[in-house]
C-alpha cells in the first residue's frame, strides 16, 4: 500500500492547532476536495466535492485522541486511510500528515493534493 507523509511547522500552539484541525467543521477549510463534514455516532459523514458540485456523502471512521494530539480517518469500505498529528515545536507546532492509499492510486495527483493541504494548513494556522 503506497504511503505518503508531509509535515509543516505552524505558528499556533500544538493544542490550538490540534483543536482547529480535528474539528469536523474546519475540515473543508483545508481539504479542498471536501464540501462538508458532520459528526455521526460512528465517525463522520463526509460530502466530497464532485465535478458538478457536491457528490454522494460517505461515512468515515474518525477517531480523535486529544492526549496524543492525533486523529485518524478511514472511509468505510476502503483500504485508504490516514492520520494527522500535532507536536510541540519551536515557535509553535509541527503538523504531520500520513496517508496510505490503495495500489494503483495516481501518485502525482496524491502528491499534489497533499502539498495543497499542507499549504492551506500553514496559511490557516498563522497567528
Amino acid at each position: 500500500m503506497p504511503h505518503y507523509e508531509r509535515s509543516t511547522n505552524v505558528e499556533a500552539s500544538a493544542d490550538e492547532a490540534f483543536a482547529w484541525l480535528s474539528d469536523p467543521a474546519n475540515l473543508p477549510k483545508y481539504l479542498p476536495m471536501m464540501a462538508k463534514a458532520e459528526r455521526t455516532e460512528r465517525g463522520l459523514r463526509v460530502t466530497p466535492k464532485g465535478d458538478g458540485g457536491e457528490a454522494k456523502p460517505r461515512d468515515v471512521r474518525f477517531t480523535v485522541d486529544p492526549k496524543t494530539r492525533r486523529f485518524q480517518w478511514q472511509p468505510e469500505g476502503t483500504e485508504y486511510h490516514g492520520s494527522m498529528s500535532v507536536d510541540e515545536a519551536s515557535g509553535g507546532s509541527r503538523v504531520i500528515i500520513e496517508l496510505h492509499t490503495t495500489p494503483g492510486a495516481d501518485e502525482a495527483r496524491t502528491e499534489q493534493a497533499l502539498d495543497g493541504v499542507i499549504g492551506k494548513i500553514t496559511e490557516a494556522l498563522r497567528r
